[in-house]
C-alpha cells in the first residue's frame, strides 16, 4: 500500500498569490522603464542613430546622449529577462516541483505538477541513509525541514516536507520501511531575550580583557578599509582582513562559546583554533552577503525607476521589511561556521536554532542593524546633494566603526549563548 502525501493547497495558493503579486510588481516596473527608455531612444533622429563620433561635428553631444540612452535601453531589456528568469525558477522550485510524495515497499516517489508518473524514485536498496533535518547549503535559506536522502551511488537530495498535509507522519512511515533513519530535534525555544541579554552582559564583562584584543584587530582592518584609497593597497588590506580580521572574529566567537561551556580559554588558544576555520567562515560570509547584495540591487532598482516618489517610498519600506525577515533567518551562519567541525552543515544547524530562537535572533539583528541608521538618514536627507550625502555617510561610517569595538564582542556573547548547546562536533546531538 502506497502512502500518499499532497501539499496543503490552501497555504500554497496564499503563498503563490503573494509571490505573483511581488513578481508582477517587479516585472511591471522593469517593463515600464523599458518602454520609457524606448521612447527616449526613438526621440533621436535617424542621422543621430547612424552617425559616427567626431569631435568636430555640431551634434556630438546629442550623439553621446543617444549612445547612453541606447545602452540604458539594452541593459533594461537584459534586466527584465533576468528578472523573469529568476521569477520562473523560484515559481518552479518552490511551488510546482515536489507537490506530492508517495512511500511504499519500493521506495520514496516524488511527483511534480501535471505529471501522473513520479519524476524521481528513491529505491530503498539504493539509499545509504535518510536524515530528517533542516536544509543544507543555500536550500536552508528559508529554512525548510525535510528529508535528506543520501544515495549510495548518486548525489544526496533534499525534499522539504512541511508543505505536505499530515507531514508529521512521514518520518514514522519511512522508518516502517527503512532502518537507517536519523531524526533531528525540533523542540521549542528555551531562553528568553531578557535572560540572553543578562547572560551576555555577564560574559562580556568577565572576558572583556580578551574580547577587546580580538575586537581591536577587527577595528584595525575596518579603519584601514575606510582610510586607504589606493586600489592595489586596498586589495592587500582586504586579503589581510580575510586572513587576520576573520580569524579574530572566529577566535572571539570560540572564546565566548567555550566560556559558556565551562572552559575559560586565553587569547592564544582562541587564535590558534581560528586558523583552520577561516575558509569555512569566509564561505558562510559569502552566503550571507549574496542575498544582502540582491536586496540592495532591488532597492536601487526601485529608487532609480520611473515610478512616482510615493510609490518608491512604499516599495522601499516593504522591501526593507522583507529584507529584515529574510536576512535574520540566516544571520547566525557565520557564528555557527566559526565553531563547528568541517563535516557539519552550518545551514542545517542554523535551521534548528532559528526554529527555536527566531524572535531572539531577529531582536539582536534589528538592534545591531540600527548602527547604520545614521548612514540611511544621511543618504535620504541629502539624496539630491551627492557631496553632502557622501560626507554624512563617511562620518557615520567612522562612528559605526568606533562603536563596533565594543558592540561586536557583546553581540558575539549574545549569539554564542544561543549556540551554547549546539552540536559542534561529529556525533554530538542538540542538548536541551
Amino acid at each position: 500500500m502506497e502512502n500518499i502525501y499532497i501539499i496543503d493547497k490552501k497555504k500554497t495558493i496564499i503563498f503563490v498569490l503573494i509571490f505573483l503579486l511581488a513578481a508582477s510588481t517587479l516585472t511591471y516596473i522593469s517593463i515600464k522603464d523599458n518602454i520609457e527608455d524606448t521612447n527616449v531612444v526613438q526621440e533621436y533622429g535617424v542621422s543621430t542613430e547612424q552617425g559616427s563620433f567626431d569631435i568636430l561635428e555640431n551634434d556630438l553631444i546629442e550623439k553621446m546622449d543617444y549612445n547612453r540612452a541606447s545602452q540604458n535601453h539594452n541593459i533594461g531589456i537584459l534586466r527584465t529577462i533576468i528578472i523573469c528568469g529568476i521569477e520562473l525558477t523560484i515559481l518552479w522550485l518552490c511551488f510546482l516541483k515536489n507537490i506530492k510524495i508517495g512511500i511504499d515497499q519500493e521506495g520514496i516517489k516524488v511527483y511534480s505538477v501535471y505529471k501522473k508518473k513520479p519524476t524521481k524514485i528513491y529505491n530503498w536498496d539504493e539509499i545509504e541513509n535518510i536524515s530528517f533535518q533542516y536544509g543544507e547549503d543555500i536550500r536552508g535559506f528559508i529554512p525548510s525541514y525535510g528529508m535528506k536522502i543520501k544515495m549510495i551511488r548518486k548525489e544526496s537530495d533534499f525534499i522539504p516536507i512541511k508543505k505536505f498535509l499530515n507531514n508529521e507522519e512521514i518520518s514514522n512511515v519511512v522508518m516502517n520501511y527503512y532502518d537507517n533513519v536519523e531524526l533531528s530535534d525540533n523542540s521549542e525555544e528555551s531562553y528568553g531575550i531578557t535572560e540572553l541579554l543578562k547572560d551576555s552582559y555577564k560574559e562580556y564583562k568577565n572576558g572583556f580583557n580578551v574580547y577587546i584584543k580580538y575586537s581591536l584587530i577587527v577595528l584595525t582592518f575596518a579603519l584601514l578599509k575606510e582610510l586607504i584609497q589606493n586600489p592595489i593597497v586596498a586589495l592587500i588590506v582586504l586579503i589581510a582582513n580575510i586572513v587576520l580580521g576573520y580569524r579574530a572574529l572566529i577566535a572571539l566567537n570560540y572564546k565566548a562559546y567555550m566560556s559558556y561551556n565551562g572552559e575559560n580559554i586565553d587569547f592564544d588558544t582562541g587564535w590558534e583554533f581560528a586558523k583552520d576555520k577561516i575558509g569555512r567562515y569566509f564561505g558562510a560570509s559569502l552566503v550571507l552577503e549574496i542575498p544582502v547584495i540582491i536586496f540592495i540591487g532591488i532597492g536601487y532598482f526601485f529608487i532609480t525607476s520611473s515610478l512616482e516618489f510615493n510609490y518608491k517610498v512604499v516599495l522601499s519600506i516593504v522591501l526593507g521589511i522583507v529584507c529584515i525577515f529574510s536576512i535574520s533567518r540566516i544571520y547566525l551562519i557565520t557564528y555557527i561556521a566559526s565553531i563547528i567541525d568541517t563535516d557539519k552543515s552550518y545551514m542545517s544547524l542554523n535551521g534548528i536554532v532559528i526554529k527555536k530562537y527566531y524572535k531572539q535572533v531577529m531582536f539582536m539583528f534589528i538592534v545591531s542593524s540600527l548602527r547604520i541608521a545614521p548612514i540611511v538618514v544621511g543618504a535620504i536627507s541629502d539624496y539630491k546633494n551627492l557631496n553632502a550625502g557622501g560626507d554624512m555617510i563617511e562620518i557615520s561610517s567612522y562612528i559605526i566603526t568606533a562603536l563596533d569595538l565594543f558592540l561586536i564582542p557583546f553581540i558575539s556573547c549574545y549569539f554564542m549563548r544561543i549556540l551554547k548547546d549546539l552540536p559542534v562536533r561529529s556525533g554530538d546531538s542538540y542538548n536541551e
